[in-house]
């Protein structure tokens, strides 16, 4: 079926969660600019967080996170020429069956991320993938979210300053409607058609009952239509110090989101959660992204977020924490945007 791409830009244009990163980052890469100027150097945020490369800002190994952290996931590092005989056995050895998931173990934005169900999958994500990945045991915990934490370096204790809990996209049936009338009556679900069509896992033709729910993706990747809601209220005392346990835990780790399942809100706040990821500085503090947010309050956000990751650079700095060269950084920049180009990550 034809895809309206003028539906789609319309949807894209009334809703800046989806404007180019270029767009929502103009202030902030002015900001960078001063700060840049003020440190004598534009890679001032390796600091932030000495202990990932480079303070987590890009190129960075995802499994080399992982492993400085304990309540995580069973993953495994695997090259892309990998054989399905070896990752298979490999896996069992270690206690992950299907499904599980597979990502690019550098990248960002949700790029390569799948869940694979058997063999066939993961057939066809070994003839995708063309750079190292980790294969990670599913984790199938009804609640994910994104937790963001700074902490000074000279302070005790840090704070939780976005919480956003993210909603996979999901679609109700009517008893009437096919599953394709109910994705073209929804902006987001239709901006994932063309990857629904593609992956075909879903009959487009099949009637839900009423009320019955369809699951459209289960991973929490904004690019796949999942949705993004501000959890702000959440935030308890009981829950910034659980964090701050768990980032004490983490060397060299001062601020950026944890990506995490848990089994209920509640355990989120006692810390009993399986932490999926771990971004340093470019993280997001993406509870910014929920459905109407206004965009003046995002950008106050994202400022608040790089003055505070200056600041820890600051700091760090001062007790001796020495910066990439000019010419190392820009040799691994251009090592980064040409990764990005190739692989066609936004």
């Amino acid at each position: 079926m034809k895809i309206s791409t003028f539906r789609i830009f319309l949807i894209k244009l009334k809703s800046w969660e989806y404007w180019p990163i270029y767009s929502v980052y103009f202030f902030v890469t002015l900001y960078w600019i001063w700060c840049s100027i003020k440190s004598r150097s534009p890679f001032y945020f390796q600091a932030t967080n000495p202990g990932i490369k480079n303070g987590g800002f890009g190129g960075v190994s995802k499994f080399s996170i992982l492993e400085k952290i304990h309540q995580k996931p069973i993953s495994l590092l695997f090259e892309s020429s990998a054989s399905i005989n070896f990752i298979e056995q490999q896996t069992k050895n270690m206690g992950i069956y299907y499904p599980f998931i597979a990502k690019p173990d550098e990248g960002e934005r949700g790029w390569g991320v799948k869940k694979i169900n058997n063999s066939i999958d993961l057939e066809n994500y070994l003839q995708w993938v063309e750079v190292p990945f980790i294969i990670q045991e599913f984790i199938d915990l009804p609640v994910e979210a994104g937790i963001f934490y700074i902490r000074y370096p000279d302070k005790d204790e840090g704070e939780i300053t976005s919480i956003v809990i993210k909603d996979m996209l999901t679609l109700v049936g009517d008893g009437q409607s096919s599953l394709l009338e109910l994705i073209l009556k929804n902006d987001r679900a239709y901006l994932q058609l063309k990857r629904i069509i593609t992956e075909g896992k879903f009959d487009l033709n099949f009637i839900p009952k009423e009320e019955e729910k369809m699951v459209l993706n289960t991973i929490g990747n904004h690019c796949l239509g999942t949705i993004f809601f501000n959890g702000e209220k959440l935030n308890t005392e009981e829950m910034r110090k659980s964090f701050d346990q768990l980032s004490k835990n983490i060397e060299g780790f001062y601020y950026g989101r944890f990506d995490v399942r848990a089994a209920t809100i509640g355990d989120i706040e006692k810390g009993n959660v399986k932490i999926m990821e771990l971004n340093g500085v470019n993280s997001e503090p993406a509870h910014i992204y929920q459905p109407g947010y206004s965009f003046i309050k995002g950008q106050k956000s994202l400022l608040f977020h790089w003055k505070t990751l200056y600041e820890i650079s600051k700091i760090n700095r001062k007790k001796g924490y020495k910066l990439i060269g000019i010419k190392e950084g820009i040799k691994e920049v251009r090592r980064i945007f040409k990764f990005n180009k190739t692989y066609k990550i936004r």
